[in-house]
């Protein structure tokens, strides 16, 4: 499974990354205080042998833009975090459709997307 793209949005200090494109070599580059950790953490939160890390709305979510956020998640409409999009091989497909089920995947295209969502 390859990372093609990550959007994150909302969390801590990165209010829109924009569409980010990952290659072989990414490079991260900016001022000091200008969102490069805050995007790598929010990427991480991909990642699932890194843990069971909850999205904090009070932690994670600017603090600038909290009470939209509460309301989102009052709402039962929990705002995305992070996006993702990664290309499967025909092996990772077949391997996923047979640990959950054929169908499970929603599209027959390569890529896939996956989100995470704020907690409460």
């Amino acid at each position: 499974m390859r990372l093609k793209q990550v959007h994150v949005t909302n969390y801590r200090s990165v209010v829109d990354s924009g569409l980010v494109n990952v290659d072989d070599i990414c490079c991260f580059v900016g001022k000091n205080d200008s969102g490069k950790t805050s995007f790598l953490m929010a990427v991480e939160l991909l990642n699932p042998a890194t843990g069971d890390r909850q999205i904090d709305i009070v932690r994670d979510y600017p603090a600038w833009l909290l009470s939209e956020g509460e309301k989102a998640m009052e709402a039962g409409e929990p705002p995305d975090v992070v996006t993702a999009t990664y290309q499967l091989s025909d092996n990772e497909r077949t391997d996923f459709e047979n640990l959950f089920g054929v169908g499970a995947l929603t599209t027959t295209k390569p890529e896939v997307r996956v989100r995470c969502e704020l907690n409460r």
